[in-house]
């Protein structure tokens, strides 16, 4: 009977490992054909431009303005692409710097909403923040920390709703304390197309995609899956809830070091 058991258990074991090892491959191969489908639109486009530019179809300042904003907007696209792709390969390798330092709150805020504005084309977005005053630092990494916020960022424009009243992204930060344990959560809520309950299962693994994603402005399934992976190196967690007025509202929770400071 032991042996029967062990060897029933044993089987189960090659069963799990097998499916596991198919859904990499799937997942691999997703990978590649989004890649390869994302960097061929912005090449392309470039392409058109820069041909068009040295022809010298280009007549006038404005048409050279034009040709300069499609440029701008693919070269960002492509950049965003290449930076999730290598820092996804830095956090799952470790390869990342693991340099540990009191970090203020609102400065990681602030420093993420300039990043993701580096990389969105649409300026006509309204960003409110709304950050709990004298917060206690946080003990983190700088740069993961600003590119998990900023990813977020993206995340709420590219799934944005088209109605100008909508386009809208409010960033909360609050120290939650218990009597177990004291964290700082960090919200950011967009008025967009939603996620669905069967997605959310989903939507923090590597090279998953949303419906519709291939219609909207660039991405690989990598954002999300960033957003985890560095929250949890932290000791923190990240989950998707839905928003009281529409749309999705990402909750990122940092637990506070028993040597987080508090400022004056």
């Amino acid at each position: 009977v032991g042996l029967v058991l062990l060897f029933g258990v044993g089987l189960g074991l090659i069963v799990v490992v097998s499916l596991r090892a198919g859904r990499l491959a799937r997942q691999q191969m997703q990978f590649v054909a989004g890649v390869s489908h994302e960097f061929r639109t912005p090449l392309a486009a470039l392409r058109s431009a820069s041909e068009n530019l040295a022809h010298g179809i280009v007549k006038t300042p404005e048409q050279a303005q034009r040709y300069g904003s499609v440029m701008r907007q693919e070269i960002n696209r492509l950049w965003e692409m290449v930076e999730q792709t290598l820092m996804f390969a830095g956090v799952q390798t470790r390869a990342e710097s693991n340099e540990m330092q009191q970090l203020v709150v609102s400065d990681l805020i602030e420093q993420a909403v300039k990043v993701s504005r580096m990389f969105v084309s649409n300026d006509d977005f309204t960003i409110h923040l709304d950050i709990e005053p004298n917060l206690p630092h946080i003990e983190g990494n700088h740069s993961a920390l600003v590119s998990a916020i900023a990813n977020l960022l993206s995340n709420a424009v590219k799934y944005s709703s088209d109605e100008p009243l909508r386009r809208k992204i409010d960033i909360r930060a609050r120290l939650l304390s218990t009597k177990k344990h004291c964290e700082v959560v960090l919200s950011v809520q967009d008025y967009g197309i939603g996620i669905s309950e069967k997605e959310r299962k989903y939507i923090f693994e590597p090279f998953y995609r949303l419906a519709g994603a291939s219609e909207r402005e660039g991405g690989v399934g990598l954002g999300l899956a960033l957003v985890q992976s560095i929250t949890r190196r932290h000791g923190g967690w990240v989950k998707c809830e839905d928003a009281v007025d529409g749309g999705a509202c990402f909750v990122v929770q940092l637990p506070l070091q028993t040597s987080a400071s508090i400022p004056a």
